[in-house]
């Protein structure tokens, strides 16, 4: 059961990031709006947090930078 929820919550963030990008490549969003910066967001944080429990540092390390990136551009830390 909890191997599903990983995989069910890993399966939202790569769908998530991806297709908040291609959504954007096509026009269908702006690359600054509100919904791109929150899927991308909540994305990164939904692959952050299996690959904690699953010790994937690499996996962590990459989608926490992710996601402080889109954070700082979100709400306009700098």
């Amino acid at each position: 059961m909890k191997e599903t929820l990983w995989n069910f919550i890993e399966w939202y963030g790569t769908i998530a990031i991806l297709g908040t990008f291609g959504l954007a490549m096509f026009g269908v969003v702006a690359w600054a709006s509100n919904i791109f910066m929150i899927l991308n967001l909540s994305g990164a944080i939904a692959l952050v947090i299996p690959g904690i429990f699953r010790r994937s540092w690499h996996v962590v390390v990459f989608y926490l930078i992710w996601g402080i990136i889109t954070a700082i551009q979100y709400f306009k830390l700098f």
